[in-house]
């Protein structure tokens, strides 16, 4: 217990110092612990995409030059402080399986008519890529579904050498009529 008490003390006092416990896993090896300073995290980090590849500068030669994901993100949000990162290191030549994050392009006619609404039912797809490709986003063009179509994860277009892991069935985005566009297609049909 006398061990837990001392460990939760030294990183209260690294927060106060300005500095952020991290942990970065590796595949199998043993994980290494550090710290960094939580102005330069944010800066860093502030606007960066969820697949955001990062490339550690430090003194210690375990963890200079070594390339990683964030995995995960501890804050206090009352304080708008970071208290944990934990990394996933990546090794060089050796592909990642992410999820990348979806972002729809265009607008298809009925729903800039109002005939129609599109919906988004997938923000991310799971790809398996070399880790230095991993783009911040996959774009979804949209524009030439109608009513009633959809497109399914196996529709969207990968870049090359990428993998798709998510089902190829997961729809991603469909269109489907309002009440306008369903008066609208019955009376054409008269």
């Amino acid at each position: 217990a006398d061990g837990a008490r001392g460990e939760q003390v030294r990183i209260r006092r690294l927060r106060r110092e300005g500095k952020v416990p991290v942990v970065v896993y590796s595949g199998g090896a043993e994980a290494v612990s550090g710290t960094v300073s939580q102005h330069e995290l944010l800066m860093t980090v502030r606007g960066c995409s969820p697949t955001q590849l990062f490339t550690f500068k430090s003194a210690d030669k375990v963890l200079n030059g070594l390339k990683a994901f964030i995995k995960e993100v501890q804050t206090e949000p009352l304080r708008d402080q970071v208290l944990h990162v934990d990394f996933l290191s990546v090794e060089a030549g050796r592909s990642v399986i992410i999820e990348v994050p979806l972002s729809l392009v265009g607008e298809p006619a009925d729903v800039k008519a109002g005939l129609a609404v599109l919906e988004q039912r997938a923000y991310g797809l799971l790809v398996e890529c070399d880790p230095d490709l991993v783009p911040q986003s996959l774009s979804v063009d949209v524009s030439s579904l109608a009513p009633g179509q959809a497109i399914l994860a196996s529709q969207v277009e990968l870049p090359a050498k990428f993998v798709l892991r998510s089902n190829a069935g997961l729809t991603v985005a469909a269109v489907t009529a309002t009440r306008a566009g369903t008066t609208a297609a019955a009376g054409e049909g008269k």
